[in-house]
């Protein structure tokens, strides 16, 4: 599954952006997962997500004299990974550059999965 990045506002140089996960479920209810620094990290996880995986290893390059190669596991919610496996999570998209409201961001998803259902 290709997961969609889609830019609610354009980034803002010296401004934290956060990135969010918005999963479309088989009854039409919009879940959330976020706060993801980078777009690339919450693409990763929501793909991740929607394949059943319950964690994975992900590496990590320290360079401070010596170059030390790490592994870290990373955990994913156990509900979404369970839902994705029976088949529950129908799509999902990542929005970059999210607004600070839960509802503006849920509101923001609920427009871009209709706009994609007319999709030809």
């Amino acid at each position: 599954m290709s997961v969609k990045k889609v830019t609610y506002a354009k980034h803002v140089p010296g401004r934290i952006d956060r990135h969010y996960i918005a999963f479309l479920t088989r009854s039409g209810e919009i879940l959330l997962a976020g706060g993801f620094t980078t777009s690339g990290d919450a693409k990763r996880v929501a793909e991740n997500i929607m394949r059943g995986k319950a964690s994975s290893l992900n590496p990590a390059l320290l360079a401070g004299g010596l170059v030390l190669f790490l592994l870290d596991r990373e955990h994913y919610d156990k509900d979404l990974v369970e839902m994705a496996k029976a088949g529950e999570l129908i799509d999902c998209i990542v929005i970059e550059n999210a607004p600070e409201s839960t509802e503006e961001i849920l509101a923001f998803a609920d427009k871009t999965f209709k706009a994609k259902d007319k999709e030809p």
